[in-house]
């Protein structure tokens, strides 16, 4: 084979590997459950909205997939306050001045019609994620848990929840994020504040059992009274009835007589007589 009998054999596979590369390189797969942004030279040039193989001029167009199902959103690892990655603490301070820890979950979804201008005014899914939806999250759990006191986060935590979720569906409606949940996992205060709460509790709880200690007094000293009025009545109207009818008296005196015969000692006018008593 000659030199250029070569070169033409090289010439040819080089066509057939960048004809083939160039083919692949303009078939695109879009998952389940995204939607591509086509851009042309960084501009959008069009949406493609639905799962599966997709066409794609080779260099010149590129793909930027948006997921739209469900995202959360969490903080709740207790790190460092101003940590702003999206698993960090939530710190917040309540109507009355007390500084709370609140973990806090929120399940969103984009809107997946207006994925050109998301991407057009808010960049990749990752950066609208970080620099619009946590930040927002933070504002609105923040503002809504200024309005409570720190007793009524824990004991009105249902409307508290409420209040967030109408709060940061009204904002993120207008940044093309829907909510779909928000809930509170967690509220942890400060260590002052726990330990007197904890005495709150405490006191109240002695205060309770002090207050039944002294109710089974006062029920005890009610029943002693009423036996005393009880005997007190009886004895009235026994009292009563010898003083209407005095046979009574013999008539008691006969029930208590076992039939025993009086026994009699002595002589004449110094008879000794022994009346039984029972």
């Amino acid at each position: 084979m000659t030199d250029e009998q070569i070169f033409k054999l090289i010439g040819k596979i080089a066509f057939w590997v960048i004809l083939a590369i160039v083919a692949l390189s303009s078939i695109m797969t879009i998952p389940t459950g995204r939607k591509a942004l086509i851009t042309r030279f960084g501009a959008v040039n069009r949406t493609i909205n639905k799962p599966g193989l997709a066409l794609r001029v080779p260099f010149i167009e590129s793909k930027i997939e948006y997921d739209t199902r469900t995202q959360t959103i969490k903080f709740d690892n207790a790190k460092k306050q101003d940590d702003y990655t999206e698993t960090s603490s939530l710190f917040a301070a309540s109507k009355d001045l007390q500084d709370i820890q609140i973990a806090t979950v929120v399940n969103y979804h984009l809107n997946s019609s207006n994925i050109a201008d998301i991407y057009t005014k808010y960049g990749r899914q990752a950066e609208y994620n970080k620099n619009i939806i946590e930040p927002i999250v933070r504002k609105t759990v923040k503002a809504v848990a200024s309005q409570y006191t720190a007793e009524e986060l824990v004991t009105k935590r249902a409307a508290f929840s409420d209040a967030i979720f109408k709060t940061l569906t009204e904002e993120l409606s207008t940044r093309d994020g829907i909510v779909e949940t928000i809930n509170i996992v967690n509220l942890e205060f400060s260590e002052s504040f726990t330990k007197a709460i904890e005495q709150k509790v405490t006191q109240e709880q002695n205060a309770l059992a002090e207050k039944n200690k002294l109710e089974a007094v006062k029920f005890q000293a009610e029943q002693k009274i009423a036996e005393a009025k009880g005997t007190a009545e009886a004895l009235r109207i026994e009292g009563e009835a010898i003083r209407s009818n005095p046979e009574i008296v013999t008539l008691e005196a006969v029930k208590k007589w076992q039939g025993e015969v009086p026994m009699v000692m002595g002589t004449g006018s110094n008879l000794l007589f022994n009346i039984p008593t029972k």
